[in-house]
Order: C-alpha cells, then sequence, then structure tokens
C-alpha cells in the first residue's frame, strides 16, 4: 500500500468523524478544498461514491459505512502503535481544554492542581465558556457538562460521563418561603440561565414523582457565576451545582430553598478532539477517572 492511500484514508476517517469536510479541515489544520480532493481522490481508488453530501450533513452509503469501519480501526491501530513505551515517559507537551464557566471555576481547578503536581512539564490552556464549543476546533478536550433528571438518566450516556453532580435550588436565607414549590419560587423569585419570561423547574419528590413547577423569572443571566453572585445578594432562587456552593451554605450565606426535593444532576462528560488522543490529554482523562472514581 502506498503512503498516499494511508493519508486517504486517514482524511476520510476524520470527516466522518468531524460530520462535515469543514469539520475535518479544522481539526487537521487544513483547508477545506484539501480534505475535499482527497475524498475525491479516495473514490475515484474504491471505485464508487462513499458520501452522499447534501447541505446540511454527509450521509455515508453502504460501502463508506464498511471502509470508515476499516479506516478508523487503521487509526486506532496506528494511535495504538505510536504508544508503545510510552507508560513511564514523562508526559510534555500542551493541554487545551475548554469547560464551562461554573466547572471551570469550582470543579476543574482542584483536578488541575493534581494533574500539575503529576506532569509539570504540560502547558495549560483553559478557556471557561457556557457557549458550547466543538472540540475540534483548535481545542483538546471539551468538558461537557448536561443536565439529567437522575443518575440512572446519566449513567446511559455516550460517553460514559467522568462525573455526575447533583444540583440544588438555592437562595439568600432572606428570600427563604415556604408553601409548595412554586409558592416558594413565587415568592422569593428566580433566576434563569435561559432568557424566557416563564421558566420550568424540573423536580422530583422523594418517592421520586415528578413535581415540576412552572415559575415567572424575575431575573435572567447567561452564566452561573453570575446567578449565584445575584442569588447572594437576595435576587431570588436559583439551581447550581451543589459541589460548589458548599462553603455558602456552611456559612448560610446560601439555603436550600426546597431540601426534601431532587432537582437533578449534571453529568460530565470529557471529549476529546482527537480518536487517539495525546499523551497530555490521556494523563488527564485517566486523572479525572482515577479522583472521581
Amino acid at each position: 500500500m502506498h503512503a498516499r492511500d494511508l493519508r486517504l484514508l486517514f482524511l476520510f476517517a476524520e470527516i466522518v468523524r468531524s460530520g462535515s469536510i469543514r469539520g475535518a479541515a479544522g481539526a487537521l489544520s487544513l483547508s477545506p478544498p484539501v480534505v475535499s480532493t482527497a475524498l475525491r481522490e479516495l473514490e475515484d481508488l474504491v471505485g464508487t461514491t462513499l458520501i452522499r453530501r447534501t447541505t446540511r450533513s454527509l450521509d455515508l452509503t453502504e460501502t463508506g459505512a464498511q471502509l470508515f469501519e476499516e479506516a478508523d480501526a487503521m487509526c486506532r491501530h496506528a494511535g495504538a502503535a505510536l504508544n508503545v513505551g510510552a507508560q513511564g515517559r514523562p508526559v510534555r507537551g500542551t493541554l487545551r481544554l475548554t469547560a464551562p464557566v461554573e466547572l471551570a471555576s469550582t470543579w476543574l481547578p482542584s483536578i488541575l492542581a493534581a494533574y500539575r503536581a503529576c506532569w509539570p512539564d504540560v502547558h495549560l490552556s483553559i478557556e471557561a465558556t457556557d457557549v458550547l464549543r466543538d472540540p475540534v476546533d483548535r481545542i483538546d478536550l471539551a468538558v461537557r457538562a448536561s443536565f439529567q433528571r437522575s443518575h440512572e438518566d446519566a449513567a446511559d450516556l455516550a460517553p460514559a460521563p467522568c462525573a455526575v453532580l447533583p444540583i440544588d435550588l438555592v437562595c439568600a436565607p432572606s428570600r427563604m418561603a415556604t408553601g409548595s414549590l412554586e409558592e416558594r419560587l413565587r415568592q422569593s423569585g428566580y433566576i434563569s440561565a435561559k432568557n424566557r419570561p416563564i421558566d420550568v423547574i424540573p423536580a422530583r419528590t422523594s418517592k421520586g414523582e415528578d413535581a415540576d413547577a412552572t415559575v415567572p423569572v424575575t431575573c435572567n443571566t447567561d452564566d452561573r457565576l453570575t446567578a449565584r453572585a445575584l442569588a447572594l445578594q437576595g435576587f431570588g432562587a436559583v439551581r447550581l451545582i451543589r459541589n460548589t456552593i458548599v462553603e455558602d451554605i456552611e456559612a448560610n450565606r446560601l439555603v436550600r430553598l426546597a431540601p426534601d426535593i431532587d432537582f437533578g444532576v449534571v453529568a460530565v462528560q470529557l471529549v476529546p478532539s482527537d480518536p487517539q488522543p495525546a499523551p497530555a490529554v490521556l494523563a488527564f482523562m485517566a486523572l479525572v477517572s482515577e479522583e472521581q472514581g
């Protein structure tokens, strides 16, 4: 097999994983025309169409699906070959992470401190944003957070979550109210990260019964840290990850508005941009698995 053929298979596998020619080009720091030309060359080599292109998606033909299975396996074997002897070697390079603001400022720092203690030669680059970023966009690893109604729902996610963090509904002590969940929220006010006048708060009783509340939103914000700061000032109740407000609750700066109700969990997933992550990425993922396990 010619080296050019291996390159074409590698580019084809990246197109499929990225879901687009432009996505593959961005992941590999190539121009879209170069990747598009490689796809045409591979189709000429195989003698049939591999991908049906539309304005919105790429659909694999039957031959394309079979070829991707083999090309993906080839890439994984190549990555394994390059990692031969990697165990015990110092980890160097750059680790570029993106994470939601709430996790980046509270959950992530202790993990990064442990990582830095183990691998001091790795340069860390952290982007904190609540805007969902494509993990191939000049990022090595995306820390994703998604709301789930229960631990059971989180267990069905792929990739498997590295952490499942409970959510609390909290407010300043001065805003504490009584009555049903909706009555409490109407009295305390509600801060939402969604730009809407009315919000639905997913909730379950201790018996597992749905107790969702529909309430008017009294304040909107675009990130959880701002929401926490507003809650501390008495603007209303807000849903926050429990791990991030332990000190606030212990110091009675915030109180749980409805401690008898379950408000779901946040599932944290690690999504590498490369199916064969670099040693710096693998080391981070292994550390998180160990720390959160």
